[in-house]
């Protein structure tokens, strides 16, 4: 009984991070394709930064690098380039290794336009993301004990695990209806997983238009697409359909 409801609540966590990372570092950060309530974002931002350890702007400089340079000796997390195990369970490091290449300098240039700038500036410092994830670890913890660590540190991996998932699977195995590196997967047990994974594995459809915050241009369903709308009927968010030409930093 404990098994379960502790594996329903890893799965919920995994989600949950994975939901956050699609909407506001992915569609809000990186690509602008949705604009999110100030306060609603910080929030949602050291969420994650305690749950994952996850430096926004360098989020958002790799996956536009990404964008800019797919599949090529530039691209920071390429199959092609670096592997497909590599891509899919060290995903984190190859950014980690980016970062460490291009420094500081990479970084604010693939940063243009981003949003509250001080804030998430601050944010990408490491002891910030260091502190968030201490802290986040803690609560754990002290809620759960020591089997809390356990269950922190497997919804860590989960989160990268799908990132990485992301990266590497969604770029060799699937689909291409547009003429670009990113797939997509047909069929019911991928059809489940894109549900999970919040559109992030329509890949394709992604590259295409990377400008658009919805990912699911074949009518597929995009259930992180879905709660975008939610917010905006909330009033808590605004979507756009950016045009490649108009992306900030220029990703395509």
């Amino acid at each position: 009984m404990y098994l379960l409801v502790g594996a329903g609540l890893l799965v919920l966590l995994v989600m949950t991070d994975v939901l956050v990372s699609s909407i506001v570092y992915h569609r809000y950060l990186s690509h602008r394709s949705v604009d999110l309530n100030r306060w609603l974002a910080r929030g949602l931002t050291l969420f994650l930064q305690g749950m994952a350890f996850a430096p926004p702007l360098t989020f958002v400089a790799s996956h536009r690098a990404h964008h800019m340079h797919t599949d090529s000796s530039e691209d920071p997390h390429s199959p092609l380039m670096h592997g497909f195990w590599r891509v899919l369970l060290l995903t984190p490091l190859l950014v980690t290794q980016w970062r460490r290449r291009k420094g500081r300098q990479a970084v604010t240039r693939l940063c243009r336009a981003i949003p509250d700038e001080r804030f998430y500036t601050a944010c990408d410092r490491s002891w910030v993301c260091l502190a968030m994830s201490c802290g986040c670890a803690a609560v754990f913890f002290v809620i759960f004990g020591w089997s809390g660590l356990v269950l922190y540190a497997l919804q860590l991996w989960g989160n990268y695990f799908v990132g990485g998932w992301v990266n590497a699977v969604a770029h060799t195995c699937g689909n291409r209806p547009h003429d670009n590196s990113g797939v997509n997967r047909r069929g019911p047990i991928p059809y489940v997983v894109n549900l999970w994974m919040w559109g992030e594995w329509l890949h394709n459809h992604h590259h295409h238009r990377p400008g658009s915050p919805n990912f699911g241009l074949g009518g597929e369903l995009d259930t992180g697409y879905v709660v975008c709308r939610a917010l905006a009927v909330l009033g808590l968010a605004s979507l756009r359909d950016v045009p490649s030409s108009l992306e900030a930093g220029g990703t395509t």
